[in-house]
């Protein structure tokens, strides 16, 4: 009966979900009572994928599995409630793998204490480390061991021991199938559980960091300190020193080769030390592209921009010339979201312009879209001789400014913060609530929020001092706290969109 299971289809489970949901249930109870995992359910099927160029190398694919998918309907029911349980006790440094955590608030945590140090004439060092094949060397038994320590029952220990033990893959590489073959370590890629296993495993490494900070996205870590002599430096040399005693211990190597140091600071002559990880220097590097965002040391993302723009007008124009005999615009609207949207608006909180020059750079890829699509909509081309007003083209179509939509996602993401929805720390730490000194009648009402004020544009236009201000203006139309998701949407897209009104 379980074979029949592993060869049938996702969308035959699901579309005949109301006749195998019994049985289905059945055998998941059975095998939660037993702590046994049906073998077959554990074989993988490995398809590599080319990741880009010849594809003449090993190197140059990437494997992807295939899993069973009565076990990944098993797993998701098993991961929901296990999350419940260990959630309260997963790093606050860890922003992978979790709910309402990501990218974005990996990256405006870290932008935080970088960008005051900057903006004072400081600097702050980063320390960037790349684990080698982390998912595929997971210890089996050390992550049984890190399961028990985090709380998990005897049976449900014995349950995942069965799990992550003689799993077994074969590569189909264009009907080529190889002979199935066990693997001795790794959590299981494609899977449920796995990443939930890897950030259990990792769980206990940002305690071994005692003078950085330390930011975890799964595997991607990274230490930053500000310095400002050598003794600050030895300090996170000491740091680096613990995570690496740490790497060995739990038998996850680093790659040194894809390990790197940036020094963040505008002063003329900063501070380079030589930090040490295996008995050779890390390589210093003046820009780093960190969870697909290209930090350079002036923080000034101006080759992100460009870069984000030269692949955005590369991907419109294959995709205009890909859709010309299309007739269903909402297909053509959902192509520019997916291949040109994304890209635009991907972490754009955090490496989004200050100076009108980029900002115009980024609306000029959408404008050269949404006036296509008014053209096949209306049958009228809206520039010349027309000329109308790009506010009332992207209105007409079903658009707003990119710059409205990077602002709104800021302050949205704030104020979720703000009510308790969303957990981080760093950044709830920011929101302080402004309170007048002394008891003297004002003529004015104070400020919700208190903003911080920067000697540079570098802290003035920063992410959360941009949205502390908006948020500013919002609260004296609505309250952050306890006003409809709605009414906060209206005013705050009124506030960013018309800002002098």
């Amino acid at each position: 009966m379980l074979g029949v299971f592993y060869i049938l289809p996702p969308y035959i489970i699901k579309d005949c979900r109301s006749v195998l949901a019994e049985p289905l249930h059945y055998i998941f109870n059975q095998c939660l009572k037993s702590a046994v995992f049906p073998q077959i359910w554990k074989t993988t099927r490995v398809v590599p994928v080319p990741k880009g160029g010849s594809g003449t190398q090993l190197e140059g694919y990437r494997p992807v599995a295939v899993l069973s998918t009565p076990a990944k309907v098993l797993e998701s029911a098993i991961h929901k409630s296990i999350y419940n349980q260990v959630s309260g006790q997963l790093s606050d440094a860890q922003h992978g793998f979790q709910p309402a955590r990501s990218t974005t608030s990996n990256l405006l945590s870290y932008m935080t204490d970088i960008v005051a140090a900057v903006d004072k004439g400081g600097q702050t060092d980063a320390a960037y480390f790349d684990f080698k094949k982390a998912f595929d060397l997971v210890d089996n038994d050390l992550l049984l061991e890190k399961l028990a320590a985090i709380g998990f029952t005897p049976q449900l220990l014995y349950f995942f021991a069965s799990y992550i033990r003689d799993r077994q893959q074969y590569v189909d590489y264009r009907g080529h199938k190889s002979e199935p073959y066990f693997t001795r370590s790794g959590v299981s890629q494609g899977s449920n559980l796995g990443p939930l296993q890897f950030i259990i495993m990792i769980n206990d490494l940002p305690k071994v960091v005692q003078n950085a900070k330390c930011l975890l996205f799964a595997d991607d870590l990274k230490l930053s300190l500000t310095v400002g002599d050598k003794t600050d430096c030895a300090r996170l040399q000491k740091d680096v020193e613990r995570v690496l005693r740490w790497s060995r211990d739990n038998h996850l190597q680093f790659n040194n080769s894809k390990c790197a140091v940036i020094s963040f600071s505008r002063s003329h002559t900063p501070l380079l030390f030589d930090y040490i990880l295996n008995g050779k220097p890390i390589s210093r590097v003046v820009e780093v592209r960190d969870l697909g965002v290209n930090f350079n040391t002036g923080l000034t993302f101006r080759s992100h921009i460009m870069k984000c723009c030269k692949k955005a007008y590369r991907n419109l124009g294959f995709m205009l010339r890909t859709v010309r005999g299309f007739d269903n615009m909402k297909a053509v609207a959902a192509l520019y979201n997916a291949h040109d949207w994304s890209q635009l608006e991907a972490n754009a909180v955090i490496w989004a312009p200050n100076e009108t020059k980029y900002s115009l750079m980024l609306e000029r890829v959408q404008n050269k879209f949404i006036r296509y699509l008014y053209l096949r909509m209306y049958g009228v081309y809206p520039f010349y001789p027309l000329m109308y007003p790009t506010l009332f083209v992207l209105g007409m179509v079903g658009y707003k400014e990119l710059r409205a939509r990077r602002e709104f996602t800021l302050v949205a993401y704030i104020v979720e913060v703000m009510r308790g929805r969303t957990h981080n720390p760093d950044v709830l730490m920011q929101v302080r609530l402004c309170v007048p000194e002394g008891y003297v009648r004002r003529r004015r009402r104070p400020t919700l929020l208190e903003v911080p004020i920067g000697r540079t544009n570098l802290l003035k236009e920063a992410p959360m001092t941009r949205a502390l201000r908006i948020l500013n203006v919002i609260s004296e139309q609505c309250d952050l706290y306890c006003c409809a998701l709605s009414e906060f949407t209206r005013i705050a897209m009124w506030v960013i969109c018309y800002p002098n009104r």
